[in-house]
């Protein structure tokens, strides 16, 4: 089953956190029109100062793509405020125009050489019959030489139908950078390919990147790829395919989705070895893992699936999993896989879901992340979704501990956040969220930016 949903952290200085607080929740900009951007996406990236930057894959100022008519999305910042209490300022950096120009953003950004922020847009670029609208693109937006100036976008890398629909960047050695395509790839065995994770390579001169597919997907071997990857010992690579992987009944012929490695070349070697080393069984084990890994202590890593868990939830299909892999003793043996956590809906959350990353390890092994929904019977009795923690166990063997951090309510604090927190060095999350007080954006609200101080 496809879901289909519409990405150097640097100290905050500290006189924002005020000494003895408690822990609260806070938001902290709520976007008022589709003219400053609608409904923000991905991890916002936490720059100097405490500045945070991020993607709205709809809305700007006079841009109406296509059918969409509320505009093709922005680059904007988030500038704290100068003293505690006072109102951060939202900057629109970019206002992205529709193919042949990018246009949906909706992975956020990271920063890339000399300064300038990089990302992928799901659209834009050059019209096809295969990409009517572009098959997508890489975007990089350099500073403005003095403060005032403009911001400069260039699409320095424009998809093809080979390695359709890019979402989150992971940023290598020497700039390269990795990505996975949801869609393209060689394999016949998917309707519209299975997927691929792509190198951009930047030029040595000039704008234009250069891309390598290092690994197409194929049905058994896994099916859309649509999370950011995560890199560890020795430049391995490590994502998730949504579907696909094994003949499992209980997750449809796809298959309930995977967890691979890619391990680079050894010279003279060229090709990226690929491996499976977890095929997920659907059930009480989860299935459709449409998220990025984090990597904690000890090569472990860490995810969340969107199914499965005890039973509940709608069709009784289970409310989602938080999941630890660890690595085998052996090179080449499967990992092993334990559910840290179920849940469990109603009141807890359900449903945690991001294509560009929803889990955070803060201090002593804590787990932050996000729901979709549950936390209570709001927003049409599904719940507006959560922002959770998970404690590590006390002793070896011993159960992880949930609590809910925030509860959304669809008010003024937004609802349904599609993608995870960012964390700074004290421990402070952001994140964006749907929803919010403004009456513009068909009356549901535009997106709210919140802030959680633990």
């Amino acid at each position: 089953m496809r879901t289909c949903v519409p990405f150097l952290i640097l100290l905050v200085a500290m006189n924002f956190i005020p000494k003895g607080h408690a822990q609260s929740f806070n938001t902290i900009y709520t976007f008022p029109s589709e003219s400053v951007g609608y409904e923000a996406t991905g991890v916002p990236y936490i720059g100097s100062g405490g500045v945070l930057y991020g993607t709205t894959p709809f809305g700007g100022p006079n841009t109406p793509c296509s059918a969409i008519t509320i505009g093709c999305g922005t680059v904007f910042s988030l500038t704290p405020p100068a003293q505690p209490g006072g109102l951060w300022t939202q900057s629109i950096l970019y206002t992205f125009q529709g193919a042949p120009d990018a246009a949906e953003p909706g992975a956020g950004v990271k920063p890339g050489p000399n300064g300038t922020l990089m990302g992928t847009t799901t659209i834009g670029g050059p019209v096809s019959l295969q990409c009517p609208g572009g098959c997508g693109t890489l975007f990089q937006l350099t500073p403005p030489a003095q403060n005032g100036g403009a911001w400069t976008e260039a699409v320095v890398y424009k998809f093809l139908k080979a390695d359709e629909y890019p979402y989150g960047l992971f940023a290598g050695a020497n700039g390269i950078l990795y990505g996975t395509a949801q869609d393209g790839g060689g394999s016949k065995t998917c309707y519209f390919g299975c997927g691929s994770v792509y190198e951009l390579v930047p030029p040595a001169t000039g704008e234009a990147w250069s891309l390598t597919q290092i690994h197409e997907f194929a049905l058994e071997t896994g099916e859309y790829p649509n999370a950011p990857l995560v890199a560890g010992a020795n430049g391995v690579l490590y994502g998730t395919t949504q579907d696909g992987g094994n003949d499992s009944h209980l997750c449809g012929s796809a298959g309930c989705g995977t967890i691979f490695s890619l391990t680079p070349p050894i010279p003279p070697a060229t090709s990226w070895t690929s491996q499976d080393i977890y095929r997920f069984k659907g059930g009480s084990d989860g299935w459709e893992p449409a998220t990025g890994l984090i990597l904690g202590p000890n090569g472990t890593l860490y995810g969340t699936t969107y199914y499965g868990g005890t039973t509940g939830c709608a069709g009784g299909d289970g409310c989602g999993t938080v999941f630890s892999l660890t690595p085998p003793t052996q090179s080449g043996e499967f990992w092993t896989k334990t559910v840290l956590y179920s849940f469990q809906g109603g009141n807890d959350g359900n449903y945690p879901l991001s294509y560009v990353g929803d889990l955070v390890v803060g201090t002593g092994g804590i787990i932050d992340g996000t729901t979709v929904q549950g936390g209570g019977t709001g927003c049409s009795g599904q719940g507006c979704g959560t922002l959770f923690q998970l404690t590590p166990p006390v002793v070896t063997g011993g159960s992880w501990t949930e609590s809910i951090l925030h509860a959304f309510t669809g008010g003024a604090d937004g609802q349904n956040p599609f993608s995870g927190p960012a964390i700074d060095p004290n421990g402070v999350l952001y994140g964006f969220a749907n929803g919010g007080t403004a009456t513009s954006c068909s009356g549901g609200g535009c997106g709210v930016v919140y802030q959680y101080i633990p």
